[in-house]
């Protein structure tokens, strides 16, 4: 706490190099509370003027905080624009923020095909978790099925194996153009035996 406190009262004496690394990490100070009392007016105001002057991190977590629950309406739609700012400029964070909004309709309508852009283009920006969040939503209509399945089985590909469970919905459902009972059943014993691992260290 005492590192943090000097960190912040040698960050305020350099205000005068106008440098947003400096207001991004005041930012992140009031945030959190780290060297100073948690002030989250004060956390928007250096997030912020960080944002505006271009720092892309801190466009990102302007919008988290600015898509807060007690947040109003408008400021909900504004932090949707922080993400896209962010995600133009190749952010993956900012990529899949995007996706988040379209698909819980936090700022914007919610858009089901926007939500997967946008998790697939996280994932091209190397957020690889992002193909599982693109696949699962994928998953909920059939009509949509084979394009769940690959970027599912990418998700498996890179270790997400949770993604064998929305696997085997899909492969068991019989109106699906991607049903097929021999890859549900495998897919379900993937599923049980993950779990049994998880329950040997509970």
């Amino acid at each position: 706490k005492l590192a943090w406190k000097w960190a912040v009262a040698g960050m305020l004496t350099q205000l005068d190099r106008e440098d947003p690394e400096i207001w991004n990490a005041l930012g992140d100070a009031y945030q959190g509370g780290r060297g100073v009392e948690l002030d989250l007016a004060q956390a928007e105001m250096w997030l912020r003027k960080a944002a505006e002057a271009g720092h892309v991190r801190s466009m990102t977590k302007l919008g988290k905080l600015l898509s807060r629950d007690e947040r109003t309406p408008e400021e909900v739609s504004e932090s949707v624009v922080w993400f896209l700012k962010a995600a133009e400029l190749g952010n993956p964070f900012g990529m899949t923020s995007v996706g988040f909004a379209y698909r819980e309709g936090r700022g914007v309508t919610v858009d089901e095909r926007k939500a997967v852009d946008g998790f697939i283009k996280a994932y091209k920006a190397g957020s690889y978790h992002a193909s599982e969040l693109a696949g699962r939503l994928l998953s909920y209509r059939s009509e949509n099925h084979q394009e769940a399945v690959k970027w599912l089985r990418i998700a498996v590909d890179h270790g997400y194996d949770g993604a064998y469970y929305n696997l085997a919905l899909i492969h068991e459902d019989r109106g699906s153009p991607s049903c097929d009972t021999t890859e549900a059943f495998r897919c379900w014993c993937q599923v049980a035996e993950r779990l049994r691992g998880d329950l040997r260290f509970m």
